[in-house]
């Protein structure tokens, strides 16, 4: 019969350390008595966002002793997912409306004490668990209950935790797109200012142009007026001269 894990300690001191900080709570128990040992580790996280097909949760630590546990919640009588860490196995179970059901045992446990890990929770298009411990596939838990409504993650027992990330995959989706139309926004108005700098570029250069063009045409009349003024100048020199010789003749 399966039990919440903290029962196992009768004579656990009823003060516990607890640290909040957005949603994420931390607890430290001195247990005394039979075990002598304390969870080193209490770890909830609020879920916001519904889980849903290619969301992974990816849980790093270090196992300091053989048992611990990672619970995805609706409350605590509703518990789609739960995950038992002993000494010799790997324990997957539901409980359902307050009632435990059947157990899934799997041996040997692939975690090593003292040794660092990395847990990866993927859920699948059925809404299923594919659980693999440092890339490795290790197990695929059948979907028993609906993960519309799980609000927490909770990880506890004698492990070191490092760290808990929660990918939402339609959240990367669209951060990919946000991506790709603030890149095509970026290039669209670099093209629009490498045109507006290459038109003023050759507006310039026409202007330039015609400018040049203009000075030549005014170069050429003027040319043209002082040659046809000294023609006009010698003629009427000719011309007094021819009289002059008349006159004397």
């Amino acid at each position: 019969m399966q039990e919440e894990p903290l029962r196992y300690h009768r004579n656990m001191i009823q003060t516990s350390l607890l640290f909040g900080l957005d949603g994420h709570w931390l607890f430290i128990y001195p247990v005394h008595g039979g075990s002598q040992n304390a969870w080193l580790t209490n770890y909830t996280e609020n879920i916001l966002s519904k889980l849903i097909p290619n969301d992974e949760i990816i849980v790093r630590g270090v196992l300091v002793e053989p048992n611990f546990y990672i619970d995805l919640r609706i409350n605590k009588d509703n518990i789609p997912f739960h995950l038992k860490s002993t000494q010799t196995m790997m324990i997957f179970n539901s409980k359902y409306k307050a009632t435990w059901l059947s157990e899934i045992k799997l041996t040997p446990n692939p975690l090593v004490v003292n040794t660092t890990f990395m847990m990866n929770i993927l859920i699948d298009q059925d809404e299923s668990f594919n659980i693999s411990f440092d890339e490795h596939i290790f197990f695929k838990y059948e979907k028993r209950e609906s993960l519309d409504s799980v609000k927490q993650i909770n990880i506890y027992g004698n492990i070191t935790l490092k760290s808990v990330k929660i990918i939402h995959s339609y959240r990367e989706k669209d951060n990919s797109m946000k991506t790709l139309i603030i890149g095509i926004a970026i290039t669209i108005v670099l093209l629009i200012l490498v045109g507006m700098v290459a038109f003023y570029i050759l507006r310039r250069h026409c202007m330039h142009s015609q400018s040049n063009n203009s000075s030549e045409k005014y170069h050429d009349v003027t040319i043209n007026s002082l040659g046809s003024h000294r023609s006009k100048t010698t003629d009427n020199s000719n011309a007094t001269q021819a009289t002059n010789s008349s006159t004397i003749s």
